[in-house]
């Protein structure tokens, strides 16, 4: 998004991209085209209630979260601030990270990706489930080998977080 002043705001889009972006150019551009960017809440709400014909959740919110992020962005750079400063400053003196990604491959591979952020100082990681209710028993014993591939590097010291993308039922959940 950029302003009349030549403030860019950057915003992203996750898995949603393509679909995000048309919906952007197509719809929401025309929402936020020569509004003031410092009305974040007056804008969010629009282009939320403006969405109700194609959905509130899945795409249309990551085209909306990406709007809403370049105009906080460009709010950030108006100012010279960070933007945590104009939400309310810092909470914190340290906020805990961790590294998220380890999908679901070669078993070796996952170990081999965990151990390098793991070295690089992570206590923290978020690895996802390969297999889901399709794949049954199977699926289940995939899933705990990875998670045991993860742990043997890890350690239990360690925090490990699981995602399932949304993709299991409660009978599959419950196995797990």
């Amino acid at each position: 998004v950029t302003t009349d002043d030549g403030i860019t705001g950057l915003g992203s889009a996750g898995a949603a991209l393509g679909h995000a972006r048309y919906t952007i150019d197509h719809h929401l551009r025309h929402i936020v085209v020569g509004a003031d960017p410092w009305d974040t809440e007056a804008l969010w709400e629009r282009m939320f209630r403006e969405s109700i014909n194609y959905g509130r959740k899945g795409m249309a919110i990551e085209a909306i979260s990406a709007v809403d992020i370049a105009i906080w962005d460009i709010l950030g750079k108006s100012v010279d601030k960070p933007v945590f400063k104009l939400l309310g400053g810092r909470t914190k003196e340290k906020i805990p990270c961790y590294y998220s990604k380890l999908y679901r491959t070669d078993l070796k591979a996952m170990q081999d990706e965990a151990q390098q952020f793991k070295d690089q100082g992570f206590k923290a990681f978020k690895m996802r489930f390969g297999y889901g209710p399709a794949h049954g028993q199977q699926g289940v014993v995939e899933n705990l080998k990875s998670v045991e591939a993860v742990r043997e590097v890890i350690g239990y010291e360690n925090d490990l977080m699981l995602e399932c993308y949304m993709g299991w039922n409660l009978e599959y959940a419950k196995r797990i």
